[in-house]
């Protein structure tokens, strides 16, 4: 093969392999910094690996152990320094992905030595067609292996879910395999050159066609979270409505409670005019008792907004919780069940981590509007800190299935109104801030 191809040939798998490591490894990490300083971090990190490996592949000839060296020197600090993570995590993330890397140059070395009949050390390190099947080979799989390992941790692929397991995995084995046995016949010196051509050719179209499915399927499994999210939504809002029915209850004990108080008061006015102080206290005592029994209504001019606020106020008092409201804004030109779904999960979250809180329970909804702007917090004691130990916020639960679809729905709202959303930790409180943009009402 021509010099100066191989020689672009050697420095895109280097740089390929640079881009593998380090978008993988931030990938299964999360980012400590924004995401412009993240991927001027990612970039300067892969020219780094780029310029030492191919410096190494050009001055050195022992270049298995140097290169090991190199990259371990590269991407530990750069997954410790550039990420939020524990210290034991963020260290052996660059060696797993390695490991990985290193696992499937070996089984593809030992399976091209077998068809070829060369030696395993000789495909590896001397120019020639063996060698650039296998890098092509080994590093395509490579990315795959861990494509697929990194959808599955973020729970993008249910393996247990036989679409996900024959569209993400079985056709893609079945393709490299298809593209090993090819490759086993293009080398064998007794296939004809027209006969190479046409299983280079078949299977050039079975990868293509292979990992053509993937955006298709990632769409097919997107549009069933969604589904499944919306039915949950619908489930949620369901619940709601009977709450939303009780608001006019609410206003209407409110009503009575008002009208009895007047007269409660006018009455033990009398009493104590005509001296029966006994009689006074003992009315007193009966009202404070009647009042306590009476959950205090939220009357904005949002039905939905009072919903939320009211169920979370009972929530509060029947678990001993101290719950503070501060609501300058009704949120008015938000639709309601976007909003039933929205507070009541973050509702809803906060009161499922104040279980673990043993003191000082508190909740505190804040809803206030800043310019085209409406701004939302809802935050609550936390019994540990939750972004250090759990980073992305991934659901506890065993059944991950079943929950942990709560900030999914939130996202996606927030998402609609081309909001923000942001999660703060201080002094042992856990904070939702939520920005979200007033719909256009003209």
């Amino acid at each position: 093969m021509n010099d100066n191809l191989t020689q672009v040939f050697e420095l895109s798998i280097n740089l390929f392999q640079g881009i593998t490591f380090v978008v993988f490894c931030n990938s299964f990490l999360t980012p400590r910094f924004k995401k412009t300083v993240n991927i001027i971090l990612c970039i300067l990190t892969i020219l780094l690996l780029f310029l030492s490996i191919s410096a190494i592949n050009n001055f050195f000839s022992s270049i298995a152990n140097i290169e090991i060296l190199v990259y371990l020197l590269i991407m530990i600090p750069f997954s410790v320094f550039c990420h939020n993570a524990k210290l034991h995590l963020k260290i052996t993330m660059p060696l797993i992905i390695f490991v990985i890397y290193m696992c499937v140059s070996m089984i593809f070395s030992a399976f091209l030595s077998v068809i070829t009949g060369n030696d395993a050390q000789q495909i590896i390190t001397q120019s020639s067609v063996g060698r650039f099947i296998y890098l092509m080979i080994g590093n395509t799989a490579y990315f795959f292996i861990l494509y697929i390992v990194q959808r599955i941790y973020k729970n993008k692929i249910n393996i247990k879910k036989p679409v996900d397991a024959f569209a993400f995995i079985a056709i893609p084995l079945l393709t490299m395999a298809l593209i090993l046995l090819a490759t086993a016949v293009i080398t064998d010196e007794s296939t004809s050159q027209s006969g190479r051509v046409y299983l280079g050719i078949i299977s050039f179209i079975a990868f293509i066609v292979a990992f053509s499915m993937f955006p298709l399927m990632k769409q097919i499994s997107k549009a069933a979270e969604l589904d499944a999210l919306n039915t949950l939504m619908a489930k949620e809002q369901e619940m709601y409505k009977t709450e939303i029915s009780n608001q006019k209850t609410y206003v209407e004990e409110i009503s009575r409670v008002k009208h009895e108080m007047r007269r409660t008061l006018g009455f033990i006015n009398l009493l104590l005019s005509e001296g029966n102080i006994n009689q006074a206290q003992e009315i007193c005592r009966s009202t404070d008792n009647s009042l306590n029994d009476i959950t205090p209504a939220f009357c904005t001019d949002n039905v939905y907004l009072n919903t939320i606020l009211n169920n979370a106020h009972k929530k509060a008092i029947q678990n001993g919780i101290t719950a503070c409201f501060t609501i300058k804004s009704n949120l008015k030109y938000t639709e309601g069940n976007d909003m039933l779904s929205l507070l009541g999960n973050l509702t809803d979250n906060a009161f499922e981590a104040l279980t673990s809180v043993k003191e000082n329970k508190l909740i505190q909804i804040t809803v206030f509007e800043k310019g085209h702007y409406y701004i939302i917090s809802v935050k609550n004691t936390v019994a540990k800190p939750v972004l250090k130990e759990n980073p992305d916020l991934k659901t506890t639960k065993s059944d991950s299935k079943s929950h942990g679809h709560g900030l999914k729905i939130a996202k996606s709202i927030v998402k609609k109104y081309n909001g923000t959303i942001n999660f703060s930790e201080k002094e042992g409180i856990f904070d939702v801030s939520l920005m979200l943009e007033k719909p256009d009402t003209e």
